[in-house]
């Protein structure tokens, strides 16, 4: 599966760099990273031409320093989960990251979910405090991963008040995994999907469903036992939608045989009324979403619901190996994404003429490739892309931030937080 680790083996890569004074050679101190300041600017007008448009204020958003300790840094922002709260009246996003404490050698980091608030768009402020980590507990399911987060509301009204909030995270325990002989190819563990609730979408705590395992709520068992051939699989990058008070589920999925290999990669789904009990509308991966002549059936979607229209729109990413070498650097980086649309969320037309969404290497905010997953959100009539890039510009340490290149080299880059817009169909303008 080729969306491994997204921030675990960065963190590992860039360890090295905080030794000896941030990597700067012996007796060289490097000064810690700072923020860097992003212009405020208006949101930008939406055009009408059925294309994207990036914002003039791009990047929104850079990692930096932590706020504590003050040795501690983000180091980066990813896997976007955007969406409009109209009780706050402000938009919301949730983000990967691998908080890392310099002054500890060797530091791999520990995986966390930040969130930032905006109000119109386009000037976000990041809180510095997740908003859930990766459990600490030896042997916990989701130890050494807590990532790719999806927030929705509980679509549930009679839902307690401190579970007003859903998150759906992909998580895992690599340690555990090689521990048991259980490792996949990648080395990245078998990612299983787990919830989180909370009262106002800034603190988190694990559901308690499966006894010994808070957070665990959907495993690659129940989604993809149906393959021929399954001996076991992983799931990760959830993306969920409210749609008649049921919350429909879709995720990348991977299935193995006995000796772990391959036979099902693609997205799945599984629909649910309390995010916690799930069935299967249909086998999974879904074979629509299949690129002709390509093994894979997408990953990372991004889904929006249309109401008025009755439609669902999927952004999703689906690189040949001959997409992946004309990037920069295959670290989580896609070429684009590509959108298909369906009826039901189970059978989807997918347009492969052309990706809805395609990288431009002239902006030095995603200078070395788009991040694999974006976030697609609809208000008042406009359509809000939301994605995270590789910067070749704002690296707030080149000590620190880095990414390895298909050519060899170690260049400074960091993970910027983008966005772009259009007008959106006309009878497409339910909130998400």
């Amino acid at each position: 599966m080729h969306p491994t680790s997204r921030l675990a083996i960065l963190a590992a890569l860039l360890a090295p760099c905080a030794c000896g004074g941030g990597g700067g050679g012996a007796g060289v101190t490097v000064p810690p990273p700072q923020p860097v300041p992003l212009p405020v600017v208006p949101a930008d007008p939406p055009t009408d031409d059925g294309s994207w448009h990036r914002l003039a204020a791009n990047p929104l958003l850079l990692p930096g320093m932590a706020a504590a300790p003050a040795t501690t840094y983000h180091s980066a922002l990813a896997d976007p989960s955007v969406r409009w709260d109209p009780a706050l009246g402000r938009w919301r996003a949730w983000f990967s990251t691998t908080r890392i404490d310099r002054s500890r050698p060797g530091d791999p980091g520990r995986m966390a979910i930040l969130h930032a608030e905006s109000a119109d768009g386009v000037a976000w402020s990041l809180e510095s405090e997740p908003v859930l980590e990766a459990a600490t507990a030896s042997g916990a399911w989701d130890r050494t991963h807590t990532e790719t987060p999806c927030v929705i509301p509980n679509p549930d009204p009679a839902a307690p008040a401190d579970r007003r909030w859903l998150l759906f995270y992909a998580g895992g325990n690599l340690d555990a995994d090689v521990a048991a002989g259980r490792t996949a190819p990648g080395s990245y563990p078998y990612y299983q999907i787990g919830l989180a609730w909370s009262a106002d979408g800034r603190h988190f705590t694990r559901a308690e469903v499966v006894a010994g395992k808070p957070g665990l709520v959907l495993t690659a068992a129940q989604v993809l036992g149906g393959v021929a051939g399954f001996a076991d699989g992983l799931l990760a990058d959830p993306e969920a939608a409210v749609v008649g008070g049921s919350i429909r589920l879709w995720c990348s999925s991977q299935a193995v045989k006995a000796d772990r290999s391959p036979i099902a990669f693609g997205i799945s789904h599984a629909r649910s009324t309390d995010g916690i009990a799930w069935t299967m509308p249909a086998a999974n991966p879904l074979a629509t979403l299949y690129r002709p002549g390509e093994p894979a059936g997408g990953e990372q979607p991004a889904v929006l619901y249309d109401p008025a229209g009755g439609r669902y729109e999927m952004w999703f990413r689906n690189d040949s190996a001959a997409d992946r070498a004309r990037l920069p650097t295959t670290w989580f980086t896609a070429l684009g994404f590509w959108r298909a649309t369906s009826s039901d969320g189970v059978t989807w037309t997918a347009d492969y003429r052309a990706r809805d969404v395609a990288w431009e290497p002239q902006r030095a905010y995603e200078a070395y490739g788009l991040l694999t997953g974006c976030a697609v959100a609809r208000l008042d009539g406009v359509d809000r892309l939301f994605y995270c890039a590789w910067s070749s510009a704002g690296v707030p340490d080149p000590a620190l931030y880095r990414v390895p290149l298909q050519d060899g080299r170690l260049v400074p880059a960091v993970t910027a937080f983008a966005g772009a817009t259009r007008l959106a169909p006309p009878r497409a303008l339910a909130r998400r």
